[in-house]
């Protein structure tokens, strides 16, 4: 009887958070899609950054790991820990099929100008753009992610 009723409890708590899964709000969906890919393309983990954006928008990503040079590579393996970020704002638009986030990163290395070396930055606010493709959210862009100054 004890095993049926540890069954029960464990079958009830599984469905419990599979079912709240689906039922996250086109806000939160969007953030946690906005959230993986700034976390992975902050980290210059470009390859992990690109499964959360559009087709067209990993030529982008595919540039901006072109411009990684060796020194680059050092400066970011000397660092004690990798990039944080916080979404600050979402906003919905198009009928709730497109997100304006915004996001506050810290305690990254900014890739610099070509010529130049990447360098240590304390904190940037950015701004990205998600669209709803199919089920999911994914992150569109038109450029680098570029500092709200």
């Amino acid at each position: 009887m004890y095993r049926l009723a540890l069954r029960c409890a464990a079958t009830l708590a599984f469905l419990t958070i599979v079912g709240s899964c689906g039922n996250r709000t086109n806000n939160e969906q969007a953030a946690a899609c906005a959230d993986s890919f700034a976390v992975n393309y902050f980290n210059w983990n470009f390859s992990g950054a690109a499964r959360f954006c559009t087709p067209e928008s990993v030529r982008w990503l595919q540039f901006a790991a072109s411009q990684v040079t060796q020194a680059d590579i050092d400066t970011l393996r000397s660092k004690a820990h990798g990039a944080d970020v916080e979404i600050t704002d979402v906003t919905m638009n198009d009928g709730e099929n497109r997100a304006d986030i915004r996001l506050s990163v810290t305690d990254f290395i900014a890739p610099a100008a070509i010529g130049h070396n990447a360098e240590a930055t304390d904190k940037q606010t950015f701004k990205l753009t998600a669209v709803r493709v199919g089920d999911s959210w994914k992150i569109r862009m038109e450029d680098l992610p570029r500092s709200e100054r």
